[in-house]
C-alpha cells in the first residue's frame, strides 16, 4: 500500500541487481524505472494499443477503415501467437510459427513506418501510430521470449477484485488494514496462479498458527504454494 504511483513505490520494491520482464502499460514510472534497474526489461501491452486505434476512431468515426485494418493486423498478431504457444518450443512445428509470427510482425512495422511517412496521414492517426513506433521494442518482447504476454490483461484483471472493494465496501478503515488487506491479495492471487485453493491455504495456515500459541509457525516454508504443488498437502482446484 502506497500513497503514490511514482516511480519511488517500484524501484524501492524490486532489488538494484535484479533481472526480468515486466509485463506493463505505458505508464511513465516504468519507463523510469528501467533508467535504474538495468536488468529489467519492460513488455508493453497489445490490448492497450489495440484501444488507441478504438479511440481514434471513436474520436473521427472517417477514421474507421484505417481503424479496421489496423485491428486486423492485431487480431492476426494474437492469433499466430496463441498457435506458436501450442507447439513444443524448438520443435520442427514451432520454428514454422515462430518464423509467421515474425513475419506478420515485419509486415505491421512495415505499414507503420509507410504511413508515418505520408503527407497526408491524418493528426489522429499519427498520434496513435507514433505512440506505437515509440512502443515498439517493448511491443515486441515476446518474439525473443514467447513466455511473455502479448498484453497484461491477467495482471489488470488481479487487482480487479480489490479495485471494485472500494466501492463495496470503501476500502480499508486505517493504514494497518489496508496494509493486511494488500498483503493478502497478493497471497491469494499467487495461490490462485498455482491453482491452489484461498479458503483451504488460509484454514490450514491459521490452524497451524493456534497450533503454535496464536502465533505464525517458526517454518512457514510448507505453506509456500510451490511447496504445496509438490507435496500435494493442500486440495488443488481448477477453478480456484
Amino acid at each position: 500500500m502506497e500513497p503514490s504511483r511514482g516511480t519511488e513505490v517500484p524501484l524501492e520494491f524490486f532489488p538494484i541487481d535484479i533481472i526480468g520482464i515486466l509485463s506493463v502499460d505505458r505508464y511513465s514510472a516504468y519507463k523510469c524505472l528501467i533508467k535504474t534497474i538495468k536488468g529489467l526489461i519492460l513488455a508493453f501491452c497489445w490490448a492497450h494499443v489495440r484501444r488507441d486505434f478504438l479511440d481514434a476512431f471513436k474520436r473521427w468515426p472517417k477514421l474507421e477503415q484505417w481503424t479496421v485494418a489496423w485491428i486486423l493486423e492485431i487480431r492476426e498478431l494474437y492469433r499466430l501467437d496463441a498457435l506458436r504457444r501450442k507447439i513444443e518450443i524448438e520443435s520442427e512445428n514451432w520454428v514454422e510459427a515462430d518464423t509467421q509470427i515474425r513475419k506478420h510482425i515485419d509486415v505491421m512495422k512495415e505499414k507503420m513506418d509507410d504511413e508515418l511517412a505520408m503527407e497526408s496521414l491524418h493528426p489522429e492517426s499519427k498520434k496513435v501510430l507514433t505512440s506505437l513506433s515509440n512502443h515498439w521494442e517493448g511491443l515486441t518482447v515476446f518474439l525473443d521470449h514467447p513466455h511473455v504476454p502479448l498484453d497484461n490483461n491477467r495482471a489488470e484483471q488481479t487487482v480487479r477484485d480489490p479495485s471494485i472493494g472500494r466501492n463495496n465496501y470503501h476500502g480499508s478503515g486505517s493504514c494497518w488494514s489496508a496494509k493486511l488487506a494488500s498483503y493478502l491479495f497478493s497471497i491469494f492471487a499467487t495461490l490462485r496462479l498455482h491453482k491452489i485453493n484461498p479458503d483451504e491455504w488460509l484454514n490450514s495456515y491459521l490452524k497451524a498458527c493456534a497450533a503454535a500459541g496464536g502465533k505464525p509457525p517458526e517454518d512457514i516454508s510448507p505453506f509456500t504454494p510451490w511447496v504445496i504443488r509438490h507435496q500435494d498437502k493442500i486440495s488443488i482446484e481448477s477453478s480456484a
